[in-house]
């Protein structure tokens, strides 16, 4: 028969084991911010004559959350403390590229997967990183982006691209971070809105003859 103190001591030690197992131990935010709205130039082209249907990034946990995520060093990821992001980072990612899309007008048309509009394209993604980290010691905004442009009836892929920004950054206060992301976000969505108009320029002719 056990012992009834060794089960006791058991029981404690296996709860303090779960509960050092965290990932992100959890911290009262203070703040909660938004990405600084992109500034895309109008294009001076003619709209293609195409509706693209935006989907919110595949991400998984933590970064499909609202974490504002630091990697102090390599394999450790950790929460800014006293800050979060206003919506989870896919959709505020997502709502970036709509908002810089539609600023350049150079489709006829951009809208959400919520939008009940029929489109010609879809743009489809995973977001495997949005982060700061500190390579030699230099505090820098890291986004790592796989985007794949579909055929929206068919789901058919038409093209692949992997986007990859790095700025550095001040850590410090948090508003320079968030401005820090902002810049990185910006220059995302511009690579972003070149590419996909550049293709959808070249899908379209291709159809067209």
């Amino acid at each position: 028969m056990k012992n009834p103190i060794t089960g006791l001591l058991i029981a404690l030690f296996l709860i303090t084991l779960v509960s050092g197992c965290t990932l992100l131990p959890e911290r009262t935010a203070r703040n909660a911010f938004m990405l600084p709205a992109p500034q895309v130039a109008k294009s001076r082209n003619p709209a293609v004559p195409v509706t693209l249907r935006v989907l919110t990034p595949q991400a998984e946990s933590p970064l499909d959350g609202t974490y504002i995520l630091v990697s102090p060093r390599e394999h450790i990821i950790q929460a800014y403390a006293g800050a979060r992001w206003s919506n989870p980072t896919p959709v505020m990612v997502r709502d970036h590229w709509i908002e810089g899309l539609r600023q350049n007008g150079g489709l006829k048309a951009v809208v959400s997967e919520s939008s009940e509009a029929s489109s010609q394209l879809t743009l489809s993604s995973d977001l495997g990183r949005f982060r700061m980290h500190y390579p030699q010691g230099q505090a820098m905004v890291e986004i790592q982006l796989d985007a794949q442009l579909l055929e929206s009836q068919s789901r058919r892929v038409l093209a692949v691209k992997r986007f990859q920004i790095e700025l550095a950054i001040d850590d410090q206060p948090v508003e320079s971070v968030i401005a820090g992301f902002g810049e990185a976000s910006q220059a995302l969505t511009e690579d972003m809105v070149s590419w996909l108009l550049s293709t959808s320029e070249e899908i379209y002719k291709g159809a067209d003859q």
